[in-house]
């Protein structure tokens, strides 16, 4: 068969058709210019690699393949400099001064390559062994798989299950790889080896492998030819457990001393660790290698030996005695061809604590590493260090800080079997500490209750005041994924009074205090400016809460203070904090630039922000980045993009239960719904955010800027009652003394929406006054649309003039903003605008199609053909088709 893109007849791994055939049709959707990453995880043997280099060979040289490799022998970023350089060969990946900024610039070199690649033609990136990936080139591509949309891209990644590794599969389709069926299992032992097998010795065989192709494939070469013919039974007993000792074991045990020792050290190095082997074996590594590979064990390509495959090196490690595992150890921290940090991994793996100068070293080259942008690395440098030191809290401290190192580094798995022993098992000021950090660690990766309620626990056993203050300084995470913007208030104030002045969790709890304050009602600016002007230990206040520079972005823009919030959040990226904090605070001045009118800077870094905090496992934030995105993408035309953002952030919201992010992604979605004729979809969801704010509290409008389009759609479906009462909730806002320049401006546009074709002298008024107050820099896109809907008014009395120099107006400021077809796509832009939607309605109409004809054509039921037609009819004043017809072409609009 021959597929579009290019893809060419080859053989099938056997029992794996449905897995080809749905990479097959992913390669059509990619060929089609939709980017598509797929996932295929399945345990080890399972039969990935196969179907990989089958898919390979069918694309030929429109695959890129690489595998994956890490370990301490693995250099930074090496897997994506492979891989750059099988695209179109890149130069090495930017790696920085220090911190993860250095991932960011790596991103986006690859991406840049991927796209060039791309532009030639439709490819896929095959990358094997995803879970082995070195956590530098492992977070550097979950970016890169996050920020593809548009291009001709397949990225297939095979994976093994890894619960703390989830960062590359989130958010991406899962195809599961399970054992083969007991028919495709026989086949596969059939045709292992040449010559009848028995079917007795087929069901047993079968029946030990479990469906696992490498135990079938290998366990009939390993049994006797009398066996296989049935003349003898097979070996009993052999246990499925024991069938890879069965396997391996007499290969093993036939090998040479030299033959052994190079298994056993390239089963300890992985792909990584050739050249350091070889260095070892010296002038025996030719024997060796020959005996390895006569007996099956190694392969060559590229004059590099590799183990056949990693349960090969499963089944050396767990034979090798601990004595004979340290001395390899030993032999390798003595290779001059490893890197010192590698060198050091495998003194410190050779030793028997505890060692205080071994100890020493690991934490100093784990302070290297995180100032380098690894934390992770530098975790696992420091857990070495733990079990290294004097039992007590000397090890719990290192502990501590290797958990921390951990979670800043995505091994979230890991930091939390840390913390809970350290909560459970620690010395007091460490548990004290660990208890909090398993909170943040809960909250960050959404499950905000489990958070709250462990922190509630802890400020109630203790009568110290700083470990209560900082207790309920943390509180306010996961309460502000649940919604409750008024407790956080209480818990703010609580964390504020009971830290020391001065204090960083003092000067964290005031920023979330303001923070929240200014969610409920305006605040005046000076108060947040006083409390953030001059810090200069961001890196550190982000260390005591990630969350500062989210607090620090929305604060600033509700009090419209942008510039000062610029300067602040640059000051928070340049301290080169990393781990969720870059995460966050990218996504807040992304945030701050929707909110400023900087659209185009706005996109590209909340894109970053969304991958980053993917590939940290921090799906819960990832949904106000994925509300935000959504909402800019709508506004720009992008209504395929922003219904897949609102798509994945309301499964992640549903699935964590986190009603914070869903009011967010609601409000987004009433704007993607309305945009798209969908205005009963659309009210619907932004009745849902009135819903939350009946329940919790009222909100000022700017937070998630909803209300106004709630006044349109209630307009547009003839409710105005309703659409009175929803501006009056603003008008009352803008009536305080600290309102905003937003919510005053927007205040008087929905007045004069209102009075629009009832009061037009009224309604001239209000938007004489609306135009004045928004500011056509940073309120660019209210501030266009105030003056389209004045132009509209002052049409109708008579103001030719003023009606022309408002639209060319509000139309190059749109333009320049980049909003597509606003304001004529809008929700309703004035009383005689059609909608996109209705205007292809009426093209149809014109074409003299009836309403199932119209249904069939548009994809849509004939039914709501008919509801779009009643409200055009209602809009334009008419009550049949002809008429519609005829006030269209009166009224210049066109249709189609």
């Amino acid at each position: 068969m021959r597929a579009e893109g290019g893809i060419g007849p080859t053989t099938t791994p056997r029992g794996r058709d449905d897995i080809v055939g749905r990479l097959e049709r992913d390669w059509i959707t990619a060929s089609a210019g939709r980017s598509v990453v797929r996932v295929i995880r399945g345990e080890a043997g399972i039969g990935k690699t196969t179907v990989l280099a089958g898919f390979a060979r069918r694309l030929g040289d429109r695959a890129v393949r690489v595998t994956a490799y890490g370990g301490p022998e693995a250099p930074r970023l090496a897997v994506i400099d492979d891989l750059r350089h099988r695209l179109c060969g890149g130069e090495p990946s930017a790696t920085g001064d220090t911190g993860d900024p250095s991932l960011l610039e790596g991103a986006r070199a690859l991406i840049g390559d991927v796209r060039r690649r791309a532009a030639e033609g439709p490819v896929a990136v095959l990358v094997d062994d995803a879970h082995d990936l070195e956590p530098a080139s492992r977070r550097t591509l979950g970016m890169v798989l996050h920020w593809l949309s548009d291009e001709p891209v397949l990225v297939v990644l095979a994976t093994r299950p890894r619960p703390q590794r989830p960062e590359l599969v989130n958010g991406f389709g899962v195809i599961e790889i399970g054992p083969l069926a007991v028919d495709d299992a026989a086949a596969v032992v059939r045709g292992a080896v040449e010559g009848p097998v028995a079917p007795g010795a087929v069901d047993r065989l079968v029946a030990l492998a479990g469906g696992v192709p490498l135990i079938l494939t290998e366990l009939p070469r390993s049994l006797s030819l009398e066996v296989l013919e049935g003349r003898a039974p097979i070996p009993d007993p052999m246990p499925a457990d024991g069938v890879l000792e069965e396997v391996f074991g007499p290969r093993l045990d036939a090998l040479s001393d030299a033959g052994r020792e190079l298994v056993e050290l390239l089963a300890l190095t992985g792909d990584a660790g050739w050249d350091a082997v070889a260095d070892r074996l010296g002038p025996i590594t030719r024997d060796a290698v020959v005996d390895a590979e006569r007996a099956g064990l190694v392969v060559v390509e590229r004059g590099r030996p590799s183990l056949v495959h990693q349960l090969l090196g499963s089944t050396v490690l767990a034979r090798l005695a601990p004595d004979r595992r340290r001395a390899l150890h030993r032999q390798l921290a003595g290779s001059p061809v490893l890197p010192p940090g590698a060198r050091l991994t495998h003194r410190a793996l050779a030793a028997v604590g505890p060692s205080p100068d071994l100890v020493a070293e690991l934490v100093e080259a784990a302070r290297a590493m995180v100032l380098a942008g690894d934390p992770e690395g530098a975790g696992h440098q420091l857990e070495l260090a733990a079990g290294l030191a004097p039992v007590g809290e000397e090890a719990d401290r290192i502990r501590l800080s290797a958990a921390i190192a951990l979670a800043d580094g995505g091994a979230v798995a890991d930091a939390a079997q840390h913390l809970e022993c350290l909560a459970t098992d620690g010395v007091a000021g460490v548990r004290d500490e660990a208890v909090r950090r398993a909170a943040l660690l809960d909250a960050l990766h959404g499950q905000p209750v489990e958070a709250w309620q462990r922190l509630q626990a802890q400020a109630a056993a203790t009568d110290d005041p700083a470990v209560r203050g900082r207790a309920h300084a943390a509180m306010s995470l996961p309460l502000g994924m649940l919604g409750l913007t008024r407790q956080i208030v209480t818990e703010a104030t609580a964390a504020v009074e009971l830290s020391p002045v001065g204090s960083r969790t003092r000067f964290a709890a005031q920023l979330t205090l303001f923070h929240a304050n200014a969610a409920i009602e305006p605040q005046e600016p000076a108060g947040l400016l006083e409390v953030v002007s001059d810090r200069s230990d961001w890196r550190d206040v982000l260390a005591e809460d990630p969350v500062c520079g989210l607090h620090v972005g929305r604060a600033v823009a509700l009090v419209g203070r942008f510039q000062e919030g610029e300067r602040i959040l640059a000051a928070m990226r340049a301290a080169g904090a990393g781990g969720p904090s870059l995460a966050l605070t990218l996504g807040a001045l992304g945030e701050l630039r929707v909110r400023s009118c900087r659209w185009v800077g706005a996109d590209h870094l909340l894109t970053e922000a969304i991958g980053s905090c993917m590939t940290m496992g921090q799906q819960a934030f990832t949904t106000f980045w994925l509300a935000l995105r959504c909402r800019l993408r709508a506004l720009t035309g992008d209504a395929p993009g922003a219904a897949n953002d609102l798509r994945l952030g309301l499964d992640i919201a549903t699935d964590r239960g986190l009603v914070g992010a869903r009011y967010f992604l609601q409000a987004s979605a009433g704007l993607v719904l309305g945009l798209s004729g969908d205005h009963a979809g659309a009210i619907d969801a932004l009745e849902e955010c009135a819903m939350f704010e009946d329940l919790g509290g009222a909100l000022v409008p700017n937070l998630a800027r909803w209300r106004p389009e709630l006044v349109e759609l209630y307009l547009a479906a003839d409710r105005r009652a309703d659409a009175e009462r929803a501006t009056a909730v603003v008008v009352d806002a803008a009536g305080a003394q600290a309102a905003d320049q937003w919510t005053r401006g927007v205040a008087h546009r929905l007045t004069g929406l209102l009075a629009a074709g009832v009061d037009d002298e009224a309604a001239l008024v209000a938007l004489d006054r609306a135009v004045e107050v928004l500011d056509a820099d940073t309120d660019r896109f209210d501030h266009a649309r105030a003056l389209h809907l004045r132009a509209g008014v002052c049409e109708r009395l008579g103001d030719a003039r003023g009606a022309t120099a408002d639209g060319r107006r509000a139309t190059f400021l749109l333009q320049q903003l980049g909003a597509k077809g606003w304001p004529r796509d809008g929700l309703t832009g004035g009383a005689s605008t059609l909608t996109a939607v209705e205007r292809t309605v009426m093209g149809h109409v014109a074409e003299g199609l009836t309403n199932r004809q119209i249904a069939t054509a548009m994809g849509l039921s004939p039914k709501t053909v008919a509801n779009h037609l009643y409200r055009i009819y209602r809009r334009l004043g008419v009550s049949s088709r002809i008429e519609a017809l005829q006030a269209v072409e009166q009224r210049g609009g066109g249709v189609g």
